[in-house]
């Protein structure tokens, strides 16, 4: 997607438990709180650039955007929905917000950025407002307690690792087959993941996949998914199209699926293609050179990885009420400046693949125009 500059620079000023834990005796629809329709949820910083967020992007401290798209897949709102959601400052140059409006609580800074989708200028989809309509100190906590909560149901799947040597460092193959049709649930170890080539998950279709990632430090990087035995990176294999159907894929594999790295303050996401949702509200997040067809969570996020909007629809048990959570440090919001008009800018500017080796293409990056 190559991108023109029609307009200059905007720059505004915004306005800006304790308890026991009490389990529920049957399963509830799973949520994931309020980051349910963000295809990006950050607690605290994002440093995003050379890329996209297929739907809604949320992030609760300072945003700074770079050559990015934010809703390219999402219908047009018509101005009515927040697609971009900042709860500190923002700082936007060289993209766009396709079919909604971009917030913030602290100020703005907007240097050539539009609302509107494809090369028609004057089909403006939103606007820049002032405010911040999420409580993100609420969300981190209660998708922290539901992380932790998760982390401590039973495994009901069948773990197999085989390990071997390959030149001078040992390769491991991952396998986890499940056979519940509503919740299939397993516990892996996180220092599995860095020497990782084959990642194979088995379970029936329509069920809701659970996998527990213990450790401090993860990586995700440079290995493929296969899936009912079928492997995305062939291209013979579709998912996440509505009718698709190959090899064992429904079409909706991603959506039911969700990675809970319940431990992690440390997360790499590179040179791969991941199949699912990722919850790391613990974790600061590195992603680049990859992309994830599913919503991600995290403390914090940097990188020029892509989130195609692919939110989770899985349903999982969930606690009655919080817990105690340690809630990650976020940017502290600027001071509440007084109200003034904020013009609306005219016509301003607008913006898979699965790695089985060390490199990988991303399916679309955006490029910024000379």
């Amino acid at each position: 997607m190559k991108f023109k500059v029609i307009c200059g620079k905007v720059t505004v000023a915004a306005f800006a438990i304790t308890g026991t834990t009490l389990i529920t005796t049957s399963a509830q629809a799973g949520t994931l709180g309020a980051a349910s329709e963000f295809n990006a949820f950050i607690f605290g910083d994002a440093d995003l650039y050379n890329s996209d967020v297929e739907g809604r992007l949320a992030t609760g401290g300072n945003a700074k955007l770079d050559n990015y798209s934010v809703g390219l897949k999402l219908a047009n709102s018509h101005g009515t929905r927040d697609d971009l959601v900042v709860g500190g400052s923002l700082e936007f140059s060289n993209g766009r917000v396709e079919t909604g409006n971009a917030r913030s609580r602290g100020s703005a800074q907007l240097q050539n950025v539009g609302f509107y989708t494809g090369g028609d200028t004057s089909n403006v989809n939103g606007s820049y407002q002032a405010g911040n309509p999420i409580d993100f100190g609420k969300a981190a906590q209660e998708l922290q307690q539901s992380s932790k909560f998760w982390a401590g149901l039973e495994a009901n799947g069948i773990t197999n690792i085989e390990q071997y040597q390959h030149d001078s460092h040992l390769d491991t193959l991952v396998t986890l087959a499940g056979n519940n049709s509503n919740l299939n649930v397993f516990n892996l170890s996180g220092d599995l993941l860095s020497s990782t080539r084959k990642f194979s998950l088995s379970a029936p279709q329509g069920s809701t996949v659970l996998v527990n990632i213990s450790g401090k430090a993860n990586q995700l990087q440079n290995f493929g998914f296969f899936m009912n035995g079928c492997f995305f990176a062939s291209g013979t294999c579709t998912d996440n199209e509505v009718e698709a159907s190959n090899n064992g894929s429904d079409g909706k594999v991603s959506y039911r699926i969700l990675y809970n790295f319940f431990e992690a303050t440390d997360l790499l996401v590179q040179g791969i293609g991941v199949k699912g949702s990722i919850l790391a509200p613990f974790a600061n997040i590195n992603f680049n050179n990859a992309h994830i067809d599913g919503n991600l969570i995290a403390a914090s996020l940097t990188g020029s990885g892509q989130s195609n909007n692919v939110l989770f629809n899985g349903n999982l048990p969930q606690p009655s009420q919080p817990r105690d959570t340690v809630i990650p440090p976020q940017s502290k919001p600027e001071p509440e400046p007084e109200p003034k008009s904020v013009p609306e800018p005219t016509a301003v500017f607008g913006l898979l693949a699965i790695g089985a080796s060390a490199g990988l293409r991303l399916k679309r990056r955006a490029e910024v125009a000379a």
